[in-house]
């Protein structure tokens, strides 16, 4: 039995290179790309309550769908792992006490969150938009 290939829809946009250096100098770059996304789309926000509305759901979700399962996960990691060194670019700021923000398990759960719409993505979800709609409200 043949091996299911597991394609993301950035294959279908930017082509995967030959060259094992070009390749991950792309992933690289698709990742940082989708970190620096998130972190912009945490500061166009709704200001209601202790949690924010943000576009940061959008990014999120759009990482995984593009990147797939793991580069999703790696560039939402990558995101969490420079505001906790301080860039503010979470809603609220950045930085190690960011820790205790109350709105830190969702940073958490970005990284989950990308990881399983790749997940379902790379399963070909993508190819039914009811299935597409479905593993983003999930």
């Amino acid at each position: 039995m043949a091996e299911l290939k597991k394609l993301t829809l950035i294959e279908a946009i930017i082509p995967k290179a030959e060259n094992k250096t070009l390749a991950l100098i792309r992933d690289i770059a698709l990742i940082l790309s989708f970190a620096a996304l998130t972190g912009i789309s945490g500061k166009l926000k709704i200001e209601i309550g202790p949690v924010f509305i943000t576009m940061q759901t959008f990014a999120v979700l759009l990482s995984g769908a593009l990147l797939g399962s793991v580069r999703g996960a790696i560039s939402q990691l990558t995101y969490l792992f420079f505001g906790l060194t301080g860039i503010p670019w979470f809603s609220r700021g950045g930085g190690i006490s960011y820790i205790f923000s109350p709105t830190f398990g969702y940073i958490v759960g970005f990284v989950l969150s990308a990881f399983f719409v790749g997940f379902l993505f790379e399963r070909g979800w993508d190819k039914n938009l009811k299935k597409a709609i479905l593993a983003m409200l999930l």
